[in-house]
């Protein structure tokens, strides 16, 4: 949009990718491309995508439901599974600049859809009682939802302990597919607002002064500090875990431009 003094130029981008695993070495059914932590990793499987990750679950039936066992928490299945896919479904942006005459306010919103992480460090919070979720339970009692062996509806109480300890954290004989979350997000990744002066003189053919702001807001269900938080980090091709990881940060910067 153009008149005499005004612009609003606005942008996007949009970005898919699928990726499979079609074939490894003759006889390697499988390899690990990250190990993280006991119980959970990521894969090269065939027919699955790259960096896969796969860890311990929970026994369910035929239905999905939970299997209960006697102390009324749920059993671990005896082997690992898959637990998603650390890659988003897709990833877009979108950027805006308006102007009238010297001042200029641009931004940039980033958008990610799907892909999931392992949320190890509430897993962990959850077991030593440091969440506010942990605090407010104490000295309840839990029914975890499922089934018991006989096929009834379980209705055996844990105690607050073991549900957060277990069965919310990563206590004994958890499965890790409790801490698996979305990672979708929304953030306003930049806005810069600038004032540009007229020219000077012949020597000074402009001046421009800045300010921008990056990180300053994040919408998203992932209850960690960050879904772009990486534990392997930035030389990795491989994301999807979080361990006490260290959140992005956000800044502030004010900058003056001469043009001579």
């Amino acid at each position: 949009v153009r008149t005499k003094n005004f612009t609003w130029t606005i942008g996007g981008n949009f970005t898919k990718n699928e990726n499979e695993v079609t074939k490894l070495a003759p006889g390697v059914d499988q390899f690990s491309v990250e190990a993280a932590f006991t119980g959970i990793g990521s894969y090269a499987i065939v027919g699955q995508p790259y960096g896969a990750v796969f860890g311990t679950k929970w026994q369910r039936n035929d239905a999905g439901q939970l299997v209960i066992g006697a102390n009324g928490l749920p059993l671990r299945a005896t082997e690992e599974g898959f637990l998603g896919n650390p890659y988003p479904d897709w990833t877009a942006g979108v950027n805006s600049l308006l102007s009238y005459k010297g001042l200029s306010l641009s931004g940039l919103l980033d958008i990610r859809q799907g892909g999931i992480l392992w949320n190890g460090t509430l897993a962990r919070l959850h077991r030593i009682g440091k969440t506010q979720e942990s605090a407010d339970g104490r000295d309840k009692a839990y029914i975890i939802e499922g089934v018991k062996a006989d096929g009834t509806a379980n209705d055996i109480p844990v105690s607050s302990l073991q549900y957060f300890g277990t069965y919310k954290g990563d206590l004994g004989a958890y499965a890790v597919e409790n801490a698996i979350q979305d990672g979708s997000w929304i953030r306003l990744r930049e806005v810069t607002l600038s004032y540009t002066l007229p020219k000077i003189n012949k020597y000074l053919k402009g001046i421009t002064v800045y300010a921008t702001g990056r990180n300053l807001w994040l919408s998203t269900d992932y209850q960690g500090v960050d879904p772009e938080t990486s534990l392997t980090g930035a030389g990795s091709s491989i994301g999807g875990f979080d361990y006490f990881n260290m959140p992005g940060a956000r800044s502030y910067i004010v900058g003056l431009r001469t043009n001579f």
